[in-house]
């Protein structure tokens, strides 16, 4: 199985986080998606009339490790980030 993540509405284009994707697919455990997650945030996000930039980092590492937590279940306890 191949996953993909893009992310939309951070920047003018939909990004593609091919490092996060290196990482989680290695491992799937909490650790790992906590370090998917952080590579995600560090794509450089837009700040707008919407949102600023900093708020769409933080929601990119929140929503990635949930995410991740919700398609590969592990059998460590679910990390609530928010």
């Amino acid at each position: 199985m191949v996953f993909e993540l893009s992310l939309g509405s951070v920047g003018p284009l939909v990004l593609r986080a091919s490092k996060a994707e290196d990482i989680w697919s290695s491992v799937p455990e909490n650790a790992t998606f906590a370090r998917a997650a952080e590579f995600a945030g560090k794509h450089n996000a837009i700040s707008d009339v919407r949102s600023g930039a900093e708020y769409r980092r933080e929601m990119i590492r929140n929503l990635t490790f949930q995410g991740l937590q919700d398609v590969f279940p592990v059998s460590c306890p679910k990390v609530r980030t928010l």
